[in-house]
């Protein structure tokens, strides 16, 4: 059985159940799915389970994750003994393990048992000093503390991990929250920085770390590609900003918003592309200078007709904005962002006539995301405003070839002015009427006209 085979029917046996319904089999889960927790000792309901993407976690000892791996710790069993007993149920056929796949997957799932410890163990290691930086220098409250589970590095982790936790020493250095100096000498990845953890459905997938003061490397991850969006479960929302950093993004979660953050300007790229398909609009909130215009760009191109691009005033980034403004504010600024489609034609009319063709060709192409009436928009505007004539937009859409043939050199060609998006709606809610033909039969009644309509 091949990974791809094996991840295929993991997802299977999650899709076929209900997280709730497993887990209430062993728990009793109050009306807001909430219970204690039974991996800690605790006299409040700090173990909650998320129905709509179906996760775990608990506020109080950290421990989190999908149903597979509710069963792994509440029934305390093997990975590959978990997924049989809930393919059981689900009435999923599972055929005979390939043991490079489990191992594969079992390692996976092993290091995230290591960040999980490792987040908890920074999150009771936040020391004053990094508690005032975290209140007085970005805005956080207590609460996103708490929620974003942040925390502070400053030392010891090796002998929590290996001599409290039991941990095997190649896992954790494996998972990169420690390293083996050249001289053999193990030692904390994270030294003297504030960490955030990144979580998703309930599982520490990743960690970070700035520094205090303005020390160079200012933010510091760790080692290995950077698989996911900070923040990624708010990703099922409608209406979401996409911030440049993570302080941008806590606060405008605290602000009340939805939002994700990237890890630095150069790390979007079309890959991320499917993981918004839930969303309408994408409100990207990037820095001003020369990085973040790259950024915004980029995941213009590859958001395309979800994206809406907002400027924050007077250079300074979202985190900055919301400790000095309010949240009407930043609300405000959104809907006064501009359609990243508009941005790309008025940047395409900036450029040289011998190098408007170029971009338009790779602009038109990806029109064909467009809803029917934008489509229609935007091709009387290029034909108005590029000298295009209509077949040649056309086929640039639809077949992503583009004929210059035609081209105008710029000039306009004649024609009846283009509808606005306005005049069309109205003309389909209009034709949508069930009383327009009995209408138009009156008006022609009364002006003599009978028996025209």
């Amino acid at each position: 059985m091949t990974n791809g085979r094996m991840m295929s029917i993991v997802e299977s046996v999650k899709q076929q159940l209900d997280i709730v319904e497993v887990i209430g089999r062993h728990l009793p889960l109050n009306r807001q799915n909430k219970a204690l927790c039974p991996f800690h000792e605790g006299k409040t309901p700090s173990f909650s389970v998320n129905p709509d993407d179906q996760y775990f976690y608990c506020f109080g000892c950290g421990v989190g994750g999908d149903v597979i791996r509710f069963i792994e710790l509440h029934e305390q069993k093997s990975f590959k003994e978990a997924l049989s007993m809930l393919a059981e149920w689900a009435g999923v056929k599972v055929q005979d393990f390939d043991t490079d796949d489990l191992r594969l997957i079992s390692e996976t799932r092993q290091i995230q048992d290591v960040l999980a410890a490792t987040a908890q163990f920074y999150q009771a290691s936040l020391s004053p000093d990094a508690r005032r930086y975290l209140h007085e220098n970005r805005g956080f409250t207590d609460e996103s503390v708490t929620r974003f589970r942040i925390g502070y590095a400053n030392g010891g982790l090796r002998q929590y991990l290996i001599d409290q936790r039991g941990l095997p020493l190649e896992l954790c250095l494996k998972s990169g929250v420690l390293k083996r100096r050249d001289g053999g000498q193990i030692n904390d990845f994270f030294y003297k920085r504030i960490i955030f953890p990144n979580l998703r459905r309930g599982r520490v997938v990743h960690l970070s770390g700035r520094t205090l003061d303005s020390k160079e490397p200012r933010y510091l991850h760790l080692p290995g590609p950077l698989k996911y969006l900070f923040n990624e479960d708010d990703l099922h929302n409608d209406d979401i900003i996409l911030a440049e950093g993570i302080p941008d993004c806590i606060s405008a979660v605290q602000a009340g918003f939805h939002a994700v953050a990237i890890y630095g300007t150069s790390q979007f790229n079309q890959d991320y592309e499917a993981r918004f398909r839930r969303c309408k609009t994408v409100y990207l909130c990037f820095d001003g200078d020369d990085a973040g215009r790259r950024a915004t760009q980029k995941a213009g191109e590859v958001l395309f007709d979800k994206a809406v691009v907002v400027v924050v005033p007077n250079g300074i980034d979202l985190n900055a904005l919301l400790i000095e403004q309010s949240p009407d504010d930043l609300k405000g600024l959104l809907s006064g962002g501009k359609r990243y489609v508009d941005m790309a034609l008025q940047e395409i009319r900036s450029l040289p006539e011998n190098m408007q063709l170029t971009r338009l060709k790779d602009f038109l192409p990806k029109l064909v995301k467009l809803d029917s009436f934008s489509q229609s928009h935007y091709r009387d505007v290029i034909k108005r405003d590029f000298g295009l004539n209509k077949k040649t937009i056309d086929v640039a859409i639809e077949q992503g070839n583009m004929d210059t043939s035609n081209y105008t050199s710029g000039e306009t060609v004649e024609e009846e002015p283009a509808f606005t998006d306005e005049e069309k709606q109205a003309a389909v809610r209009l034709l949508e009427d069930p009383n327009l033909i009995g209408r138009l039969s009156q008006i022609t009644d009364d002006l003599g006209f009978a028996g025209e309509v």
